[in-house]
């Protein structure tokens, strides 16, 4: 009688928890999308730093520090911040030779402005994926992380996993109702 008891207050407590407790801070929503004729398992949450007691060293939080330094110009210092640096150096060089430093800029302040929002930090293993709705823009873009040890860098690694992870993106987008996807991530 007791255990019943208990059980029914601690199922309204968890009830009452949840209708109360805002979406980002609830626990990750495991899913599963068929790629290829294969299950494949994955985890959808809200960004870190809209999950309280979060750690600093996060996919998000890599990707503040990695758009503070390309908004400044700072593609060294960016490049720093890749599981390949010499490689993520030459795409920024690139980029910015392409567009002028001025541009180069402005596209990236865009993730710092206060309308940008993370939607979503997609997991699959070690893998992050942020997924980011930039003011101006149609469609989500999505940006590739992973974690080494302690560490957490941009994922510049070709893989099976983040070929996956493009998939997962495509799909996500698609149940946004966002309609074709192109490459969705930039330079």
């Amino acid at each position: 009688m007791y255990i019943v008891r208990i059980r029914r207050v601690l199922g309204a407590a968890a009830v009452l928890c949840a209708a109360v407790m805002p979406a980002q801070a609830r626990a990750a929503e495991e899913r599963e999308i068929e790629i290829d004729g294969r299950p494949i398992r994955y985890t959808v949450e809200a960004p870190a730093a809209e999950r309280p007691g979060t750690e600093t060293n996060t996919a998000l939080a890599t990707a503040r520090r990695l758009h503070e330094h390309l908004a400044r110009g700072e593609i060294e210092a960016a490049a720093l911040l890749s599981n390949s640096p010499k490689r993520r150096f030459e795409i920024y060089r690139d980029y910015l030779e392409s567009v002028g430093e001025a541009s180069f800029r402005q596209v990236y302040s865009q993730y710092l402005d206060s309308s940008t929002k993370a939607l979503a930090e997609i997991a699959l293993g070690e893998r992050r994926l942020i997924v980011w709705k930039l003011v101006g823009l149609a469609q989500s873009t999505g940006e590739f992380f992973i974690r080494i040890e302690d560490e957490t860098y941009m994922d510049d690694v070709p893989s099976e996993d983040r070929k996956l992870l493009r998939r997962i993106l495509e799909t996500y987008r698609q149940q946004r109702g966002e309609g074709e996807s192109g490459a969705g991530t930039r330079p």
